[in-house]
């Protein structure tokens, strides 16, 4: 697949819009961007961490994308980025924009993938990095979507992905304890009976909250164990390593205070195990590699064990 094959979003420069809807949804969009700037940086520092930096020659996926904004910051950091997710981008998102600090014009390559036959919508051996931020915990069919990925990255080809586990206490879009695990009906009636809600659903009754994060949690989420995890990719690539310690170490989060916690004490060297021992409680960051050969799939070791 070329570039000029893929849907060209711009940014528009002269949009009318409602102002008092662009003021009111400024922020928001600024903070999406600047989180977005914030990921595509993680990920550049957690490849070099690896070893293995993306160059401005290569071409680097964000699968599931969403409305694309972290191919905008991969690209505006001058990288040849592409993403891809089952939904087309909302124009909307780009009307705003024009009323917002992020103005200027920008166009992303994003496609939009066929879920007829789940096929990602560029050929054989096409990127040489395949990457996602809190999105595999929406996909239901992991099997699926990772030989996908695998057919789209080159030999050699690296990928990373970040998201939330099955054991994290607080299911993160519903806000109810552990309900990556529990997710029947009287379950989340419990919770949203005695206040565990999002803000958006302040106001509305037990019963309304816990029917729409049932079907939300049934209908948009899997939570992988970590033994099916690494079953699935060792099947399929060979290789699987847990790089939470790297995360920490780029992040803005509660990792990252650890790690310069750590390291101000002169326990630096504990960060990887600290981290091992923590991330099955919040969040996934895997690493593998696409083999260009049987013996490679060894290249980089197998850290399947060490979390």
């Amino acid at each position: 697949m070329r570039l000029e094959d893929s849907v060209l979003i711009d940014s528009p420069t002269n949009v009318q819009e409602n102002p008092s809807l662009a003021a009111r949804d400024h922020d928001a969009i600024c903070e999406d961007y600047d989180q977005a700037f914030r990921n595509a940086r993680l990920i550049l520092s957690v490849f070099k961490e690896l070893g293995t930096p993306v160059g401005k020659e290569h071409r680097i996926l964000d699968f599931g994308t969403g409305a694309g904004t972290m191919v905008y910051a991969l690209r505006k950091l001058g990288y040849n980025a592409f993403g891809t997710d089952i939904v087309p981008p909302s124009p909307n998102v780009w009307k705003r924009l024009s009323h917002g600090r992020l103005c200027d014009s920008c166009k992303v390559p994003l496609t939009v993938i066929d879920t007829t036959l789940y096929r990602l919508p560029y050929e054989d051996d096409f990127f040489d990095f395949v990457v996602s931020v809190e999105v595999m915990e929406h996909v239901q069919d992991h099997g699926t979507a990772f030989a996908e990925i695998r057919r789209v990255l080159k030999p050699g080809g690296k990928s990373f992905h970040s998201f939330p586990t099955r054991y994290r206490i607080i299911e993160p879009h519903v806000s109810v304890p552990l309900a990556t695990i529990f997710q029947q009906a009287g379950y989340l009636y419990f919770w949203a009976l005695i206040g565990f809600r999002h803000e958006s659903d302040r106001g509305k009754s037990a019963a309304e909250v816990a029917r729409k994060n049932y079907v939300y949690l049934r209908d948009s989420t899997k939570y992988l164990t970590k033994r099916d995890l690494v079953s699935l990719l060792k099947g399929l690539f060979g290789n699987i390593s847990f790089v939470p310690h790297y995360v920490w170490k780029h992040s803005d989060g509660m990792g990252r205070t650890i790690y310069e916690g750590l390291s101000t004490v002169g326990m630096q060297k504990l960060v990887p195990l600290v981290a091992r021992v923590l991330s099955p409680l919040r969040r996934w960051a895997i690493f593998f590699v696409k083999p260009e050969d049987r013996l490679d799939s060894q290249r980089f070791g197998d850290d399947s064990r060490n979390l």
